[in-house]
């Protein structure tokens, strides 16, 4: 379980979050919406780990987290991931398909084979020939 704990956080004198509480639970998707300027990316990279909160804290199965970033050990980093809104923005436009669909494997820390990426790109109805496109060559829904 993710637990964020009157999370407030300010950058010089503008606070941006206040004493923001939520539980997540572990394997659980949720998503974050609100109007803009309201504090969801700043919460999001609290949340992720990869940045400390003013005040308040983050607990992660039962074990409060005290530091951000790099660091933190890389298997406590890998334990919480943000998947944001535009594929485009999220990836390497140099990688081809199956090369960004390769690090994400081997990142949690399955065997990134060309069998492996094969078999997840065909669950996800992605043919060979996307494979060895760059995300300019393929639609948003493909990315």
């Amino acid at each position: 379980m993710l637990h964020a704990d009157r999370i407030t956080h300010r950058y010089g004198p503008t606070e941006v979050l206040h004493d923001v509480s939520l539980d997540i639970p572990q394997g659980r998707r949720t998503g974050l919406h609100g109007p803009s300027g309201c504090g969801k990316s700043t919460l999001l990279r609290i949340l992720a780990l990869l940045e400390a909160p003013t005040s308040g804290h983050v607990v992660l199965d039962g074990e409060p987290i005290r530091r951000s970033g790099t660091k933190l050990p890389a298997t406590v980093r890998r334990r919480i991931q943000l998947l944001w809104q535009s594929p485009r923005l999220a990836t390497d436009p140099r990688q081809r398909l199956d090369a960004i669909i390769g690090e994400a494997v081997g990142l949690a820390g399955d065997d990134p084979t060309r069998a492996r990426i094969d078999e997840l790109a065909e669950a996800v109805g992605l043919t060979p020939d996307l494979l060895v496109r760059s995300p300019h060559e393929v639609s948003d829904g493909q990315l």
